[in-house]
């Protein structure tokens, strides 16, 4: 796809067609907000006199649901749910994981898992320790060189 384009659907509303988008990612849906996702389910809640028995009712098997199993969609509704459910579920997972690796990629982009470190343990540049080593290098000749005159002044001092 090259343009935006807007297609009328026959149960109504409009779907865009986008560049770049090839697939919908459900990987940020809320689970208890997939209702809201659904007219029929919001229809069946505004022209109910009732209120589902429970507040955070996902409007497949709670009793007390003002919404019913009696409407077109309803089994595509529960497949979605159970895939938003579990997309939380493994994105709560990878979540976890991701905070403990990183992703590095090497020569030939090859992609590669290292561990991430906390910031106070960080791994020092190269640039790092070696102006680190030549300070430590700088500050032992400077302590030789004081020692040596400490030396040549109590020598001095003996004379």
């Amino acid at each position: 796809t090259r343009n935006v384009t807007l297609l009328q659907l026959p149960t109504g509303g409009l779907l865009a067609d986008t560049p770049g988008f090839s697939y919908p990612s459900i990987e940020d849906l809320d689970p208890k907000k997939l209702a809201n996702y659904f007219p029929e389910i919001r229809r069946a809640i505004e022209q109910s006199d009732k209120r589902c028995t429970f507040a955070n009712c996902s409007h497949t098997v709670e009793p007390g649901c003002v919404v019913g199993a009696d409407w077109d969609r309803y089994e595509n509704y529960c497949t979605l749910l159970r895939e938003v459910r579990q997309a939380a579920k493994d994105q709560k997972r990878r979540g976890r994981r991701e905070e403990r690796v990183k992703h590095m990629t090497r020569a030939g982009g090859v992609v590669g898992v290292e561990a991430r470190l906390d910031g106070k343990h960080r791994r020092r540049s190269r640039r790092q320790v070696r102006q680190s080593d030549m300070k430590d290098a700088m500050d032992l000749l400077q302590q030789e060189e004081n020692d040596e005159e400490e030396e040549e002044e109590v020598l001095d001092w003996r004379r």
